[in-house]
């Protein structure tokens, strides 16, 4: 049974719905249990949802504001998935990691010509919770081919 919860209206209007899933389907919080997903930029209003959502698949979310560092692993893999601001300039191409690129539709919009691999998707806000979840589940999964 889903369960309703209120939003302020800036998360009404940017970020995600305040329709919540109540427990993420099996097979995506499976394949999201334990990965380690990177929020980076994105405004406070998108990032709770987003970190409650990741909480509930069982995942590990890690917020990243500007200004922020993190120490590369010697591995040399930082994060299983990176969900960015679509509005921030950056390069995914050279990061080996898969990418969500979350926005409104303009930036989104100059973000398509550049997502040329499978590793790379996008997301228009505001978004609900599942569809979010969806689209992380999609990304890791295909990154463990």
């Amino acid at each position: 049974m889903a369960t309703e919860r209120t939003s302020s209206p800036a998360e009404a209007h940017y970020g995600l719905s305040p329709q919540f899933v109540g427990e993420p389907r099996a097979e995506m919080a499976g394949g999201l249990a334990g990965k380690v997903v990177a929020l980076i930029g994105l405004p406070e209003s998108r990032e709770g949802a987003m970190v409650h959502a990741l909480h509930m698949a069982r995942a590990f979310p890690c917020v990243l504001n500007d200004g922020d560092k993190v120490a590369v692993p010697d591995h040399g893999a930082l994060f299983d998935l990176v969900v960015i601001d679509a509005s921030m300039e950056w390069d995914a191409a050279g990061s080996g990691m898969p990418v969500l690129f979350i926005g409104s539709p303009d930036a989104i919009a100059r973000r398509t010509p550049t997502l040329n691999r499978t590793s790379q998707d996008c997301l228009m806000t505001p978004c609900d919770e599942e569809e979010f979840l969806l689209r992380a589940y999609r990304l890791v999964s295909s990154s463990q081919l």
